[in-house]
């Protein structure tokens, strides 16, 4: 026996090959855990601007939620010479509708009355008002409110026979752009005249 061939036997160590092996498992999993991080923070990013969408249109709602038909009509402006139309949104098409928005671009031909809102003295309009909110308390990139009413007898209300329908339907549209696309949330409710 010679005096070397003891002492390697105890001196064993890793080789080259077995290093390069653990470094790129260590790596494949380094890199798995980085993108379970990555998105994860889309995913908590976008619950957080659909919270946001979610709670402004919350607003919406209850800011409409003691109105009547009238009183709808008078928040926004409507009245017998309001003309009825045809708007589409997202790819929904809406048919003798009114249409009030804090965008005045939301639809291809939008008519002139689409920001008309009722400005009580010393006070600010609905649109005005969910503006402000998406602006400075939500801080939404790009967004919107969008108000569509239907009236369930257009024709005898715009031909100023009745003060107002029976019942009107209205949908709150909100809208935001999140990583280059457009995202919304929709509500529906329906006022009725009493």
């Amino acid at each position: 026996m010679t005096i070397g061939s003891g002492f390697r036997r105890f001196e064993r160590g890793y080789n080259l090959i077995e290093v390069i092996v653990a470094m790129g498992m260590m790596s494949t999993l380094l890199l798995a855990v980085i993108t379970l991080f990555f998105f994860g923070r889309g995913n908590v990013y976008s619950g957080k601007m659909m919270t946001q969408g979610v709670a402004i249109g919350t607003d919406a709602l209850e800011d409409l939620s003691g109105q009547t038909v009238q009183g709808v009509y008078t928040a926004f402006l409507v009245n017998s010479t309001t003309p009825l139309g045809t708007y589409t949104i997202d790819g929904v098409t809406y048919t003798n509708a009114i249409i009030r928005s804090t965008d005045a671009t939301i639809v291809a031909s939008p008519p002139a009355q689409i920001s008309s809102e009722n400005v009580p003295a010393g006070g600010t309009g609905l649109l005005t008002s969910w503006r402000n909110n998406i602006t400075t308390t939500r801080k939404m990139a790009r967004g919107s409110v969008t108000v569509i009413m239907r009236p369930r007898q257009p024709t005898a209300v715009m031909a100023g026979t009745s003060p107002a329908p029976r019942v009107l339907q209205v949908r709150v549209i909100v809208r935001w752009i999140e990583a280059q696309r457009q995202r919304h949330v929709e509500f529906d409710t329906v006022r009725y005249r009493r």
